[in-house]
């Protein structure tokens, strides 16, 4: 595409020279500086579309235009009829601009039937540089010439712009789709179980004892558990793919976050029968939005106490490590091979394994935690070996530079 469009700039800046051998047109050369004028801001308006920031592109590809046309007319006079193309430019906001942008493209038409009306009919100053009649025709069809390549220009602008906002629509279309997956398949198992203990509780005639009866409640207990650790999931990372989740980054103190995540999951150790320590000493800030790194604390943790068996330990700690902070997560689980490891984080790759106590394990915490370390440009890293442990690291960068 930038090829393409210096090879047309070049083309058209070529025109003059050519009109220099034909006749003399030396009267010409500050038209020519005019023209390449323009260049800059195509090249400016292009860069921006290519970043995505069309908004931008449009502004500039347009007042590039009317800054051209009314230097243009200023110069060689209303006769060669750059005006009239002052008012054809006040349609295109028409086609350039969406409904939303209604203050934009009203302030751009004034600015355009304005500029015409006033050099139309009451502009009372001479040309500085009078044309002869002969090169009218000549000046006219390079002004059409770029009058038509800068709408060419929007309008592949708006396909850029269209082309985006389809691929937005189709992640959020692919996300609801996901969404409802995880919930069918997800929801429907500890569901089923826990209407199917509470039926058999509620029947007088089932005949449970009391020993009976507290393995039941257990069993209710990890069912419940398991559905609002689910739930508390799926929420946040809806919520998280649609950019409802706002980030709000600043310096604090990363130990006093983990802590707070781990006093929920302590309880949950010990009555799987695992040592859980934390070394949180160490005065490790970071900047980082505290509801997101809560989170992800809170789902590195569960995630190697369900996967480890009793009377394993499952070790957190942080650390200052040269330029990054260092949130460790160690356990002496089941652990797994590479290639489930590099499976972990991709939503369309969902691993799907049992705890060490049936515990139902979706995979969508640690998709989670990968999505939240993204959004603070840390990394999140995984050393595993089967039957030997687990250790994830949420590695954030202190560097400055970084």
């Amino acid at each position: 595409m930038l090829n393409a469009s210096l090879s047309i700039a070049t083309v058209s800046i070529l025109i003059y020279p050519i009109l220099y051998l034909l006749q003399d047109a030396k009267r010409l050369l500050p038209l020519t500086i005019i023209t390449l004028a323009f260049v800059p801001w195509f090249l400016l308006g292009f860069s921006y579309s290519a970043k995505g920031r069309y908004k931008p592109a449009r502004l500039i590809l347009n007042s590039g235009i009317v800054t051209l046309a009314c230097v243009a007319i200023i110069a060689t006079g209303r006769e060669t009829g750059f005006q009239y193309f002052l008012l054809l430019f006040s349609l295109v906001p028409v086609l350039v601009w969406g409904k939303d942008e209604w203050p934009l493209f009203l302030a751009f038409f004034m600015l355009n039937v304005g500029s015409f009306i006033l050099f139309q009919f009451f502009w009372p100053f001479e040309p500085v540089l009078p044309l002869e009649p002969g090169w009218v025709p000549y000046l006219r069809a390079t002004f059409v010439f770029v009058i038509f390549f800068s709408i060419v220009l929007l309008v592949i602008v708006m396909q850029y712009e269209a082309a985006r906002r389809e691929r937005q629509l189709q992640g959020l279309v692919d996300t609801k789709n996901l969404f409802l997956r995880l919930i069918a398949h997800d929801l429907k198992n500890p569901l089923t179980g826990f209407i199917g203990i509470l039926e058999q509780l509620a029947d007088p005639n089932y005949g449970l004892n009391e020993s009976e009866r507290r393995e039941y409640t257990g069993m209710l207990l990890h069912s419940a558990r398991s559905l609002r650790e689910l739930l508390e999931n799926l929420l946040t990372w809806a919520q998280d793919q649609q950019g409802q989740i706002p980030f709000q980054p600043r310096v604090q103190d990363l130990g006093g976050i983990v802590e707070d995540a781990l006093e929920t999951l302590r309880s949950l150790a010990a009555a799987k029968g695992l040592r859980l320590s934390a070394d949180l000493s160490g005065q490790v800030s970071v900047s980082c939005d505290r509801s997101m790194i809560h989170t992800v604390a809170r789902n590195l943790v569960a995630n190697a106490i369900k996967f480890t068996p009793a009377g394993g330990r499952v070790d957190v700690s942080i650390r200052q490590d040269g330029t990054q902070s260092v949130l460790e997560v160690k356990d002496s689980g089941i652990g797994m091979d590479a290639e489930l490891a590099a499976r972990l984080f991709k939503p369309g790759l969902k691993v799907r394994r049992k705890g060490t106590n049936g515990e139902d394990g979706t995979g969508l915490g640690l998709i989670l935690c990968d999505a939240f370390a993204r959004r603070h440009g840390a990394q999140l890293e995984v050393e595993s070996t089967p039957r030997a442990g687990s250790t994830f690291r949420v590695v954030f960068s202190t560097d400055p530079a970084a």
